[in-house]
């Protein structure tokens, strides 16, 4: 099962979504989803199940988001990477950007 903890955020007609990365750039790979949240202090308001992914919408009330390292911080350890999709759709992200994640942005949009 490939989990998705995210962040969505919304700013006029931007999209900042936050997505709990291994290295930036891969889908966390975990059978036991209740326990990967409680190893790593996320708390979620929903879980969403679809096919092989488990959409988890990160309660940032609870789950101290400071406490992990970033992106841009480090990008050898799981992280939160930041993605911005504007209104017409249009995905802004730099070079480094996984082809694979423009579906699943969608997909948490519609969440």
């Amino acid at each position: 099962m490939f989990l998705i903890p995210f962040i969505h955020r919304t700013n006029s007609n931007l999209h900042y979504i936050y997505v709990f990365l291994n290295q930036g750039k891969l889908f966390i790979n975990e059978e036991d989803i209740d326990e990967f949240l409680e190893v790593n202090g996320i708390y979620s308001t929903k879980k969403v199940m679809d096919g092989k992914f488990c959409y988890i919408d990160v309660d940032t009330e609870k789950t101290e988001v400071s406490s992990f390292y970033t992106y841009n911080e480090c990008d050898d350890f799981e992280c939160w990477r930041c993605f911005t999709i504007f209104e017409d759709d249009s995905l802004h992200t730099n070079d480094t950007a996984p082809d694979f994640i423009k579906s699943v942005l969608k997909k948490i949009i519609q969440l």
